[in-house]
């Protein structure tokens, strides 16, 4: 329990407890820094979204638990209305 166990230990047994956010940004697709669409579509990528903290724009003041599962309830909500908009339209393509 010397000070230098201490120095030895606080350099190889910590770890930062930050929680990465803002990584990328959502906007609309005339900003050249926006990574991902308000529906968390990532440009140029067909069929891929991003759903994380990534796409918070700023560091929240408490664990952003909270906000990630919003993220994905609000993002679960954006992917089945877009399917059932899909379905909705295939079924009307048929009858015609």
């Amino acid at each position: 329990m010397s000070d230098d166990y201490w120095a030895c230990s606080a350099r190889h047994l910590t770890t930062n407890l930050h929680h990465q956010v803002g990584t990328c940004k959502m906007g609309p697709p005339s900003d050249p820094h926006a990574v991902v669409s308000p529906q968390l579509k990532v440009y140029g990528v067909l069929g891929l979204r991003v759903v994380d903290a990534s796409i918070i724009p700023r560091i929240p003041a408490a664990h952003p638990n909270a906000l990630v599962l919003m993220i994905g309830e609000k993002a679960a909500d954006m992917i089945k209305a877009e399917w059932e908009s899909n379905l909705t339209k295939r079924d009307i393509s048929r009858k015609v």
